[in-house]
């Protein structure tokens, strides 16, 4: 999504809307202000509370099971963010999300040292590529350089689909997508596969960075008290669920 509706429906713009409109309609339409109160104090309990923030990526976490060593000639993964900051180790100029991505991938390419790992995506405002940032993590990590190909003219999913997918298709043995493994977040694995399968390709999910930790039942009584954690994973969850929407919404067009 772009700016500003990615801004306009975050939830913390969401809850300090909500919250001022309450004050400003205090005395002119109290009902209503009410109703804009409960509404807000009901969302951030339901944003900072894990075990039903859980419930609600459920869906997105768990559509796609965790890489199972099937046999693959192909890694793809999508690219996520890092840091231009000189004064940080080098792995972690990636940020979080692409630095499991980028763990899962080099743990798959080591079950399939012949596999070519293939890097896409990059990052506007950044004055390195984000795919070199993450060469250099593999690279590091034992994969040789030979046996990596960068894709950074997309910047986001679906151009990720379109610029990677032709070349997955050309070099592939085999059904289409049958030894390709795309890795990344599995939040947004499912709309991931759903660009991929959009331009041919359907490959073997390998999700990884997952914010559920635990089963729903074993959350603990102190589980359910409201934390800032929580929100980060109900943003990224309320992110995927829009996304999906407009990604319907593109494909139908």
């Amino acid at each position: 999504m772009l700016f500003p509706f990615k801004v306009f429906f975050s939830p913390v713009f969401m809850l300090v809307f909500l919250i001022c409109m309450g004050m400003l309609l205090a005395k002119r339409r109290p009902g209503l202000a009410k109703t804009c109160t409960i509404a807000g104090l009901l969302l951030l309990w339901t944003a900072t509370t894990k075990p039903v923030v859980d419930l609600i990526a459920a869906p997105l976490e768990f559509a796609y099971a965790k890489y199972a060593g099937q046999p693959i000639s192909h890694i793809w993964v999508l690219g996520c963010n890092h840091s231009d900051s000189e004064f940080l180790p080098d792995y972690n100029r990636l940020e979080p999300c692409s630095q499991t991505r980028m763990l899962e991938a080099v743990r798959i390419w080591q079950q399939n040292p012949s596999a070519t790992l293939h890097l896409s995506g990059n990052i506007k405002h950044r004055q390195q590529q984000h795919t070199l940032v993450a060469r250099d993590f593999a690279h590091q990590l034992g994969v040789p350089l030979a046996q990596i190909q960068l894709h950074p003219q997309a910047f986001n999913t679906q151009q990720e689909a379109e610029l990677v997918v032709p070349v997955l298709l050309s070099t592939t043995v085999g059904a289409q997508g049958s030894q390709v493994a795309l890795v990344t977040s599995a939040m947004h694995m499912t709309r991931a596969m759903r660009w991929a399968q959009a331009y041919g390709l359907t490959p073997i999910a390998a999700p990884t960075d997952f914010t559920i930790r635990r089963k729903f039942a074993e959350h603990k009584p102190e589980g359910w008290v409201p934390n800032e954690r929580a929100l980060l994973s109900f943003s990224y969850a309320q992110y995927e669920y829009l996304g999906l929407i407009a990604q319907w919404f593109i494909l139908q067009s």
